[in-house]
Order: structure tokens, then sequence, then C-alpha cells
């Protein structure tokens, strides 16, 4: 049943996903997302089965509009951690509300987008629950998850690019910061 339901909400996102993949000029991506929607659609009962998957059509991450903006150089702006819902930007933020105008998430009703929202925020955490781990080691768990999220969401706009822009870390600021340290009484 939860597969089902993943399956079904993950279909969903495809029309947007397309159109995500066409703005940021992907268009292998755009036309699998294209491919996996209207042949789960018809032959997947609405999408709750993934018949794309068992055709082996790859299956790429979400395209949100906010990566789209990322790609095209728009900074994320504050990043802000909501209870109940987790973190998010303000790029990320905006671009989840563009995601929404394209149909057929345009066509949910008030309950069925929180109805969605709360599946898909279910979902999330449940792929999270390996990794807390990880978080709970961390000395500053607030930075931690901070500097995951946004590496992500830039890993997610510019692809390997992103590694490549990476900023180098300061040895001289790193060397005084452990003088510093040293130095303490």
């Amino acid at each position: 049943m939860r597969t089902g339901i993943s399956n079904f909400l993950g279909n969903l996102e495809e029309p947007a996903s397309f159109l995500n993949s066409v703005l940021m000029l992907e268009g292998e991506k755009a036309v699998t997302h294209f491919n996996r929607f209207w042949i789960n659609t018809l032959f997947g009962l609405g999408g709750l089965i993934d018949i794309a998957s068992a055709a082996d059509i790859q299956q790429y991450d979400q395209r949100e509009f906010g990566d789209a903006m990322g790609h095209y150089d728009v900074g994320t702006g504050a990043y802000i951690m909501l209870p109940g819902y987790g973190p998010t930007s303000v790029r990320e933020g905006a671009g989840e509300v563009v995601d929404g105008l394209y149909p057929p998430l345009a066509l949910l009703t008030l309950p069925q987008s929180a109805l969605k929202w709360m599946f898909d925020g279910m979902e999330s955490r449940a792929a999270l629950v390996s990794q807390e781990s990880q978080l709970d080691n961390s000395p500053d768990p607030y930075a931690f998850a901070r500097e995951a999220y946004l590496q992500n969401r830039r890993y997610r706009a510019k692809g390997d690019e992103a590694l490549e822009q990476q900023p180098a870390l300061n040895d001289e600021f790193l060397d005084d910061f452990i003088d510093d340290i040293d130095a303490a009484p």
C-alpha cells in the first residue's frame, strides 16, 4: 500500500519535473519524465503501479522549479527550518508555489493538497531515518542539517558543476583558528 501511494505521488510530480527539465535544457531527462508520466498514468492505474520502471525506463530525481532557478544562479535566500515540515529556503519555497501551478497539481483541492503534503512528508521522513545517526553524532546538528540541505540543493541545480564550485578552505584562517584554540587556557 505504501509503495502504491509513493508511486502515485511521484507520478503527480512528473509533469512538473518534465517542465523544469525543459527549463534546465535537460532534453533527455525531460523526455524520460514525460514518458514515465503517460505510461504510469495509462497503464499503471493512474500511477499506483510503476510500469515505467518495469519497462526499464530510468527514474531520475524529481526536478523542481527551485532547481531550475538555481541552475540559472538564482541564490537560495534564507535557510529556514520549519517545524513539522523540515528545511527549506526562500528559493525552494517560491519554487514549490510555481510547481503547484502545473497540472495535475493545480487541479488538486485544498484537502487533497494537504493530504499529498502529509504523505510526501512521511515518505521524506522515512527515507531519512537511516541517516539519523550522522545527525546524532554531529557536534552541531543544526549546522550539519543546513549544510547537507544546501549542498544537496546546489547539486540538484548544478549537477557535477556544483562539486567544482565548492569554496576552497582558507588554510590561513584555519591555522589561526587552531592556534587560538591551542592558546586558550
